[in-house]
This record gives C-alpha cells, sequence and structure tokens, in this order.
C-alpha cells in the first residue's frame, strides 16, 4: 500500500483539500496522512469562510509527531495544496526534506493552489512564496490552466499554449481546466510523451430557493 502526505486545506462544507483529496486517494487504495493547512467552515471564494489557518507551530508540531512515530520513512508521496500562511512554505519544503531522508524514492506534489479564472483567491504574499519558492523544489506540478500561467508567465488559454508552457516548466505538469470545443480537459506532459482528455462542462448546480 502507497503512503500519501497530504499537507493542504480542510473545509466542512466543501469538497475541497483534503476533504476530497483523501476520500479519492483511499478509494484508489492509498493510505492517506492527513495535515490542514486552514480549517474553514466554507470555501473562501464564497466569502467569509470561517476558521481560519493552521499556527505554523502547530503544523510543524504535527510533522514532528508523524516523525516520532517513524511514519515518514514510509511516506511514498508528499502532496502539497492550499496554504494559509507564507510560513506554511517552510513547512512543507521541512517535510520534504525530512521525507526525503528517510525514503530516497519518494517525491514532492505540488499542487500551486492559487486561483482560478483569472482570480487569486490566496494572499499576495501567499501567491509570491508558491511562485517564487515552493513549487521549483517540486518533482510533479498539478496546476490549473490559470496556475500555469502565473507559474510561466505565459498566457496559457489552449491546449497547445498549455503543452508550450509545460515544456517550458520541465518537470511531469498535470494542468487542468484546459477549456475546449466539448467543454474541459486535462492534459499531462511528462518527458515519455503527452496525454490529453477532455469532457463536456456541467452546468453549476444552482441552490434551492429558501422555504419559510
Amino acid at each position: 500500500m502507497k503512503t500519501v502526505l497530504s499537507i493542504q486545506s480542510q473545509v466542512a462544507g466543501a469538497r475541497v483539500g483534503n476533504s476530497v483529496a483523501a476520500f479519492a486517494m483511499e478509494r484508489l487504495g492509498v493510505r492517506v496522512l492527513q495535515l490542514p493547512t486552514v480549517l474553514l467552515g466554507r470555501r473562501p471564494d464564497h466569502g467569509p469562510p470561517g476558521g481560519g489557518p493552521i499556527p505554523t507551530a502547530t503544523l510543524s508540531a504535527m510533522i514532528e509527531g508523524l516523525a516520532a512515530d517513524g511514519v515518514l520513512a514510509e511516506v511514498d508521496a508528499v502532496l502539497s495544496g492550499y496554504l494559509g500562511a507564507v510560513d506554511h512554505v517552510g513547512v512543507v519544503l521541512d517535510a520534504v526534506a525530512r521525507v526525503k531522508a528517510a525514503n530516497a524514492k519518494a517525491v514532492f506534489v505540488c499542487d500551486p493552489v492559487l486561483g482560478d479564472d483569472g482570480k487569486l483567491f490566496v494572499r499576495d504574499e501567499i501567491a509570491d512564496a508558491v511562485m517564487n519558492g515552493l513549487w521549483r523544489h517540486a518533482d510533479w506540478l498539478t496546476p490549473n490552466v490559470f496556475e500555469l500561467g502565473l507559474l510561466t508567465g505565459r498566457t496559457v488559454d489552449s491546449l497547445e499554449s498549455a503543452r508550450e508552457a509545460a515544456r517550458e516548466v520541465g518537470k511531469p505538469v498535470l494542468c487542468s481546466s484546459i477549456r475546449t470545443a466539448l467543454g474541459l480537459g486535462n492534459l499531462l506532459a511528462a518527458p515519455t510523451g503527452d496525454w490529453f482528455c477532455e469532457t463536456p462542462r456541467l452546468p453549476r448546480a444552482q441552490k434551492a430557493p429558501a422555504i419559510c
């Protein structure tokens, strides 16, 4: 059984971050160690989310707890996602270094959660820390098209421009939310070749009217 250390958000009212990542990976038979970077009531793009970031010292202490149990040597991949504070970048990189020291075959997969549809949904200082520090240490990247454009300084608005940007990154990239005539597509660009799949875009569910 593979083990993933997943360091990202925990949102009570939405299937994002660890709330969905852990479920999906566990369905595939992967053991998931969940470390929350934030505890929120709802998604920040919906308004004031409630809750807030996990203190950096607390996040570091949780990793110390895993290390004390000898668990870091069992980790096959570290996955990072939404970060709630600039200092979380250092915690993630420290965790990656410790995991790789314990297991030389482990990889770091960075989901550079910055925004979507042309808008940031993290603070500017967090975006800067991810764009100018965190992602360059990753073995794999999983950005959406907006994030891939931010990381490469390119306009990424098509399959071909996504391919060009991914090649510039120089490491395996899984890019999501590429708009196509059919709907949306995902591109996996790796040294051994590119793979692309697409699916129709479903309409957003409308909220049911309030019942008085």
